[in-house]
């Protein structure tokens, strides 16, 4: 979470992914890294501006919305604590729409924290799509 929040962190996952599977030299997958967020103002000049405008956006709003659920799950969960046990059959039994959906309604904080969780993931997908459609 600290990676998305404060922008760091991914470039460790980004040089081992080209060394390993790409086979960059370590050396190159390092430079790539350190060079790649200085291109990004040039290709802005280029005329993709609104492109990378609108995936920035949908990507702020996501993890936005995302951090605010995750702030007031874990307030709620301090107000209010109770034991959660991570059993099979009780992630079975809670992981129903009409219980999320009744959670969401009580301000249950595990429910809200996992919809901040689902948001978050499905974040990145909506910013494919708006990319997608961007360049289509």
């Amino acid at each position: 979470m600290a990676s998305g929040l404060l922008g760091v962190g991914g470039g460790v996952l980004k040089v081992s992914a080209m060394n390993s599977y790409m086979n960059v030299p370590m050396k190159v997958a390092k430079a790539f890294e350190a060079i790649e967020p200085a291109e990004k103002p040039y290709q802005m000049m280029l005329g993709d501006q609104n492109v990378y405008a609108n995936v920035y956006h949908v990507l702020v709003v996501g993890m936005s919305i995302s951090t605010v659920l995750f702030v007031v799950g874990i307030v709620l969960a301090l107000l209010h604590p109770h034991y959660v046990p991570l059993t099979t059959m009780w992630i079975q039994e809670h992981y129903r729409w009409a219980l999320v959906i009744s959670g969401l309604k009580d301000l249950s904080p595990t429910t809200i924290m996992m919809g901040a969780t689902v948001l978050l993931i499905l974040t990145p997908v909506v910013r494919v799509v708006v990319s997608i459609y961007a360049f289509y």
